[in-house]
């Protein structure tokens, strides 16, 4: 009769196996159908741990079952930990966002979480932030490579073939919507621009798989080649034109902050207008398309606490934020837009572990939830936005830095 324990102890020693054999070859030991066992990770980190001379027993700590990171990360040897703080109440008037929120923020900087706890009591008593969604799309952009003439050919068969087109891309999931086909013509390169909604996940793979389809559809009937990719579509970089025109979600965040609470802040409307405006015409100068206090912390914070694809802050951080005197110059009006916020409550990285749990906290995990959770990161940041340009206004921003955060003297 086998038992479990010979079971185990078979795998363990074709394991140690593999391993002897992958040192002597110098590459990174892989086990096959057993590459996510526990002990094919720890049998991975000894190894490291020898070529390099260094203990690494910090890294091997994982507080979920390694096997449901397959799919998501090869040759692991461990989890990165990073400190996961909460902030709030954040009081949200949105959309899909109602109500009081407390917002987990993974982060090593000090004083981040403090900061936006503060925003956050700030802006509740000032009666929260209001939010709204205004677009919603992601797109890839692959192109053909044309010879004189055959762009007429190209572009009168995507016009006759629309439907078609969209039928076959939309066929590779239930999930995504086509919303627009466009073309351009750069050089002797035709560029079809897909369009898509692709509901609550974040979509780029979904939308690889569907535009390939549609481009292998076109090759079929008219023989030109094309490359799936061509940075028309700006995916994982800042673009100008995404900036303009969309790509993620397009959410706006604003509140009006009376002049009781800005005493408390130790400044005034004016002021904090002036240095808005300053800022905005310095950032300008710097060749800085969307200005903003800092919006990058908060979006990285919780997309490293929520299991987004932390590459994705390369253009969900592009932020504007826009102030204005109001109510006869005694009170505050902020508003802060993050033009191309690109996440999702389902797939990727946001089913595992901690990364569930954080989206759980705000009730922001699964399907039909993703609206709600662009508006929560937009009031976030608008929380932190305001604390931050007043702490600058007031001189308290280093003092705080020093009293709270890294730079704290040790006892």
């Amino acid at each position: 009769m086998v038992t479990e324990d010979i079971l185990q102890d078979e795998r363990y020693s074709k394991i140690a196996k593999e391993t002897r054999e992958q040192k002597k070859s110098g590459k990174v030991p892989k086990f096959g159908a057993d590459d996510y066992s526990r002990e094919a990770i720890n049998k991975r980190l000894n190894w490291l741990e020898q070529k390099i001379g260094k203990s690494l027993h910090k890294i091997g700590g994982c507080s979920v079952d390694p096997a449901e990171f397959k799919g998501n990360i090869e040759n692991l040897i461990g989890t990165a930990q990073i400190p996961i703080g909460i902030a709030g109440p954040l009081k949200v008037k949105g959309q899909y966002a109602e109500g009081e929120y407390f917002v987990p923020m993974a982060t090593t900087e000090g004083v981040l979480i403090l900061t936006y706890e503060m925003g956050m009591k700030l802006l509740a008593i000032s009666g929260g932030a209001s939010t709204q969604i205004l677009s919603n799309k992601v797109h890839i952009s692959p192109f053909f490579v044309v010879n004189p003439g055959e762009e007429k050919k190209l572009s009168g068969f995507l016009a006759s073939n629309r439907s078609e087109i969209i039928r076959i891309a939309e066929s590779t999931s239930h999930h995504l919507r086509v919303l627009d086909i466009e073309a351009h013509l750069i050089d002797n390169n035709f560029i079809v621009k897909f369009i898509y909604n692709t509901g609550d996940a974040q979509g780029l793979n979904m939308i690889n798989n569907a535009t390939l389809a549609a481009c292998n559809y076109i090759k079929e009937k008219i023989s030109l080649n094309f490359f799936l990719r061509s940075h028309y579509s700006g995916v994982k970089h800042f673009s100008t034109l995404n900036y303009q025109t969309g790509y993620g979600r397009k959410v706006i965040a604003s509140a009006t902050i009376p002049q009781k609470i800005l005493k408390r802040l130790r400044v005034n409307a004016i002021q904090l207008r002036d240095f808005f405006n300053a800022c905005t015409k310095a950032g300008h100068q710097a060749g800085i398309s969307a200005v903003n206090v800092h919006a990058s912390n908060a979006i990285a914070a919780i997309f490293a606490a929520c299991g987004q694809d932390l590459a994705d802050i390369s253009s969900s951080h592009v932020c504007s934020s826009y102030c204005e005197v109001v109510n006869s110059g005694n009170d505050f009006y902020l508003q802060s837009t993050l033009h191309n916020l690109l996440i999702g409550t389902v797939g990727g990285g946001t089913g595992k572990g901690t990364q569930r749990e954080c989206l759980e906290i705000m009730d922001c995990y699964g399907s039909g939830k993703s609206d709600k959770l662009a508006e929560i990161i937009a009031a976030t940041v608008l929380a932190g936005e305001l604390i931050t340009a007043a702490a600058v206004v007031n001189g308290t921003y280093v003092d705080a830095h020093n009293k709270y955060g890294r730079n704290k003297p040790k006892e």
